[in-house]
């Protein structure tokens, strides 16, 4: 016990303890992949992927530009953190390889540079969530320092009570559960350094405070170092600027400082700010940019239209529209029904802070509801936070603790708390992340006054009633926490477990419905490649199972998209993910025609509404998403039902929208070989091939195009031996595929007949018995006496 009381004295051992407490409940981590915003700050950002190479742009342009491109305007206000992702790609340069396409070449982007593999199936992630654990144990040490460091200053006659609050505040927040959407998500370091920043300067201006003023060379250190890590700190998050509040409260609480003396300290930090305020200015300044449209999903503020009209999407769909959507569809609440909001999820906070469960990703609307003044929930948290802030602000001038604590949360939460400005959402876990150094810190000073009430004696027991307590407390949190680590596996984990606490959230049902959605249209490529050693007819069965299992995550995926769209009904990102899904239901091979026909029907009206409503970020892939749409009604109506005119009428939209496709071409051709306009049908083939020049079935349509048009009209008869070399060049190409390749013995054998019919244009006996003997090796059956 006696040795367990003395490890605690020393500092040095006792900071490693915490670090490595603090690490180890985020070990299981490592394993997860990417979640929620990594794509847009780490693996889907065209500056990250550069590696080096993109930190000029990292640290000249809005956050979020690496991912929505450098024009858009996303988010009010703008975002400019560079320091995070700057490290990601200084990361991505020394752990990541160069991608490669499919024929294994580096793949570069459009101004000539190496793009860095960062993708899930790669081991990047899981470094970068090692990284993210060992920074968050270098933030829970420095925090033990720094809060220690605070409390010598104030007084350094008790040990017990400055090791105590040190400990326990920093053991408390090491574990607590609510910071696990910071430390599980690797996106989260911004807020870690933010947060080690603003202590490390807060520490440093401390120890200048404590120098003699004879000693210039060691004034001169701290004050570069309380500059430096506030910059940092400023540079990770915004949230940083905080501090500029926070560290004069702090020295003037825990030293004899004038105010005088307080002000001196803190002036090199404010011209700091000052700077940093106008490099984010000039960096993010741009008038000509776009004005940001109000969204539901941004601004949580907005309440539906209660007397709008639906009808149908389709016919007889059960898929449903607003009617004559317009200004007056979505409305900022009133102002009272804001603030109330507000106070209800000041209570949440509360609540999470105090027994932290259930978590969730998302607050966002309606998870949250709106709120009155009228709801007695609201006007207690007014009650509780009011008597708070009330009793802190009396108690300040008596340097009581417990008051510096909430100070030092209400000041912190200031910036995120919706009352000052709006922040583009209801809540959010990771928006305590520093606030909650100010509970610890007065839950450790309660523990502290219980335990020093419970317990006079001088020797102090290790198995006292409170340090059991806290022992219960900490063991608690911490197996919460590593529990909802697993949470963050992967967005699809996330989601999952997500959309059953946050169950009238219309972002969270979307988010799941996109995950639903991603993982049908993955799913017959991977088990594709996961059946490569099988039999021919082991891998239809195999697809046939796999497209039975796209087919019930996409069904999955429609009531979410549904429930989303009930309360966010003109929300374009929706919109697309139900279109996708009707696309892609109706692409399934197992449909009959009339279904097939539905379902894309379906999925062209729900993109006719992406089109009313869509965003900066949708407008780039609208038409791609369209033209695909159009091509595949296109196919059905010519292939399913005949209807020639009407498939061409799909497929020259198609081409219009994107000109850059060659299945649209191959499919025109195939069209227009229908109707006998073979100059048509050979323009659009070739084109086809231009785009795609090893395409095995476009040089076969095109071989049978030439045939046909030599077959109709005897003045090209040139044109069957471009036909005899297409096809040539195409068997030889099928006989090197391997002997289990789905489909090779009947692709071989339409090759060789189409070959064998060319022969006989040609009137070349020789070559058609050749060709026989050929055919005879696939099928002994063709040619029956």
């Amino acid at each position: 016990m006696l040795q367990i009381t003395h490890f605690f004295q020393d500092y040095k051992k006792t900071q490693w303890f915490i670090f490595a407490i603090a690490c180890l409940i985020y070990l299981n981590t490592i394993p997860n992949k990417w979640a929620v915003d990594d794509g847009i700050i780490i693996h889907q950002n065209s500056f990250v992927k550069k590696g080096i190479s993109g930190l000029a742009d990292i640290f000249t342009n809005d956050a979020f530009s690496g991912f929505y491109g450098k024009d858009l305007n996303m988010v009010s206000g703008g975002r400019y953190r560079p320091l995070t992702p700057a490290l990601f790609a200084i990361e991505a340069e020394i752990f990541a390889s160069p991608e490669k396409n499919v024929h294994q070449e580096i793949v570069k982007d459009e101004e000539g540079y190496k793009i860095k593999a960062l993708g899930k199936d790669t081991l990047f992630p899981n470094i970068l969530h090692l990284f993210n654990l060992l920074f968050y144990g270098v933030l829970c040490l420095v925090l033990y320092r720094t809060i220690l460091l605070m409390m010598q200053t104030r007084s350094n006659k008790n040990h017990y009570k400055i090791n105590f609050i040190a400990i326990i505040t920093t053991l408390l927040y090491a574990v607590h559960p609510i910071h696990t959407e910071v430390v599980a998500n690797v996106k989260g370091l911004d807020e870690i350094l933010t947060l080690t920043g603003s202590l490390l300067s807060l520490y440093c201006v401390l120890k200048l405070y404590q120098i003699s003023k004879e000693n210039k060379e060691l004034k001169l250190k701290w004050l570069i170092g309380s500059v430096l890590f506030y910059f940092l700190a400023l540079l990770s998050k915004e949230s940083a600027v905080t501090f500029i509040v926070v560290i004069p409260l702090s020295i003037w609480f825990f030293s004899q400082a004038s105010i005088k003396t307080v002000l001196k300290l803190t002036l090199p930090l404010i011209i700091t700010l000052i700077v940093f305020l106008g490099i984010r200015t000039s960096v993010l300044y741009h008038p000509n940019k776009a004005a940001i449209a109000e969204e539901l999903m941004n601004d949580p503020f907005l309440v539906l239209d209660e007397d709008a009209k639906y009808e149908p999407l389709i016919e007889g769909s059960t898929i449903e529209k607003i009617l004559n959507a317009n200004e007056n569809t979505f409305t900022q609440m009133p102002f009272s029904n804001k603030m109330a909001t507000n106070f209800h999820t000041y209570a949440i906070y509360l609540k999470l802070l105090i027994a932290p469960y259930p978590l969730t990703i998302d607050y966002y609307p309606r998870h949250i509801q709106v709120k009155s003044f009228l709801d007695i929930g609201v006007l207690i948290s007014v009650l509780i936070n009011l008597f708070l802030l009330i009793w802190s602000l009396l108690n300040l001038r008596k340097k009581n603790m417990i008051a510096f604590g909430i100070l030092f949360y209400f000041i912190t939460f200031s910036i995120v708390s919706n009352f000052f400005f709006p922040i583009g959402t209801n809540m959010a876990e990771r928006f305590m992340f520093i606030p909650s150094v100010g509970f610890c810190f007065v839950i450790a000073c309660l523990l502290y006054a219980l335990d020093h009430k419970l317990n006079k004696a001088k020797s102090k027991n290790i198995f006292s009633i409170v340090n059991s307590g806290i022992a219960l407390i900490l063991l608690t949190f911490s197996l919460l926490t590593i529990d909802r680590n697993f949470d963050w596996k992967d967005n699809y984990t996330l989601f999952s477990n997500d959309a059953l606490v946050s169950v009238n959230s219309g972002k969270v049902q979307r988010e799941l419905a996109g995950e639903y959605i991603e993982k049908a249209i993955s799913i017959e490529g991977e088990r594709f490649k996961a059946i490569s050693n099988l039999s021919a007819n082991q891998k239809r069965q195999e697809m046939i199972l796999a497209e039975q299992e796209k087919k019930r995550l996409l069904e999955a995926a429609v009531p979410l998209l549904n429930k989303s769209l009930k309360i966010h009904p003109i929300s374009s990102i929706t919109w697309l993910q139900m279109a996708t899904t009707q696309h892609n239901l109706g692409q399934l091979k197992s449909n009959d025609p009339n279904l097939s026909l539905s379902y894309l029907t379906t999925a062209k009206a729900a993109y006719s509404q992406v089109d009313l409503y869509k965003s900066a970020s949708i407008a780039k892939v609208i038409d791609h998403y369209k033209s695909v749409c159009f091509m595949d009604l296109g196919k059905l109506y010519g292939e399913k039902f005949g209807q020639i005119t009407e498939a061409i009428i799909y497929l020259e939209k198609a081409k219009e929208l994107n000109p850059k496709e060659p299945e649209i071409y191959l499919l025109l051709g195939t069209a227009y070989s229908m109707v006998n306009d073979y100059e048509k049908t050979i323009e659009y083939t070739k084109k086809s091939l231009d785009l795609r020049p090893y395409d095995r079935d476009t040089k076969q349509n095109l071989a049978i195009a030439y045939q046909q048009y030599a077959y109709a009209d005897t003045s090209k008869g040139d044109f069957l031996f471009k036909a005899e070399k297409l096809l040539l060049e195409v068997y030889n190409e099928e006989k090197k595929l391997p002997a289990n390749e789905l489909n090779k013995q009947e692709s071989i054998l339409r090759t060789l007949d189409l070959l064998y019919k060319n022969y006989s244009i040609q009137e070349n006996i020789e070559k058609q018995n050749e060709l026989k003997v050929e055919i005879l090796k696939y099928n002994s059956q063709a040619f029956p006496n």
